[in-house]
């Protein structure tokens, strides 16, 4: 499987610079939301990844092997974090979903935009 990337990227906790520019309270929270759910994305799948990996290595292995055991209760755990992820994901769609059911048509106005406009 040699297309798969084994190179860790680099991930940033820092959200972007113009979500302190923008107007109301509320854009900027549902932009962290989103910005948050794309990071809850990436950790499912390199969780995914790595049970993978070890569904190879199980694979190669023997029922009777003494590691076996070891890796087959790794996976299991794996899976149920991957479950508990795609909780945690659902709940945070939800919450992008109802928060920009509320905002309104202006809401990426940025405060230097509504300023010109005066």
């Amino acid at each position: 499987m040699y297309f798969l990337n084994k190179k860790p990227t680099k991930r940033y906790n820092k959200y972007p610079d113009y979500l302190d520019d923008l107007a109301h309270e509320e854009s900027k929270i549902y932009m962290m939301a989103t910005f948050d759910k794309y990071e809850v994305q990436y950790i499912k799948e390199v969780a995914q990844y790595y049970r993978l990996e070890l569904y190879m290595q199980l694979g190669t292995m023997k029922e009777t092997d003494d590691n076996y055991l070891k890796f087959y209760r790794h996976v299991k755990n794996i899976e149920d974090h991957i479950e508990a992820i795609s909780e945690n994901e659902r709940a945070l769609e939800k919450i992008c979903m109802r928060m920009y059911d509320k905002l309104g048509d202006n809401f990426l106005k940025t405060k230097s935009e509504i300023r010109a406009a005066k």
